[in-house]
């Protein structure tokens, strides 16, 4: 009797420990779909539009911030305007500062 006490403890807690390994990562978390390295942000395209004059607008976010811009495919001017336009298509990336 006290074996299979035993044994049904253990077992308990070892369903406890699979389903913690197993629990969803928090809504809107992108580091879900993508690991970066230290020097990247998990990031997530929210939004990306082109305007009637080719430039493209565009919403991303990460874990912290969310960032709005509008950048120009003929002359982007910052980081995260030319990794946007460099995308080709793809929801999740790492966003390098």
């Amino acid at each position: 009797m006290k074996q299979l006490l035993i044994a049904a403890l253990g077992a308990a807690i070892a369903m406890q420990a699979f389903a913690a390994d197993e629990a969803p990562a928090p809504p809107g978390n992108p580091d879900r779909y993508i690991e970066c390295g230290a020097e990247a942000d998990a990031a997530r395209v929210d939004a990306l539009k082109t305007l009637p004059d080719g430039k493209v607008a565009f919403q991303v976010s990460t874990w912290a911030d969310t960032f709005h811009g509008v950048a120009d495919p003929r002359r982007p001017r910052y980081s995260i305007e030319k990794q946007v336009l460099a995308l080709a298509g793809r929801k999740y990336f790492c966003l390098h500062e």
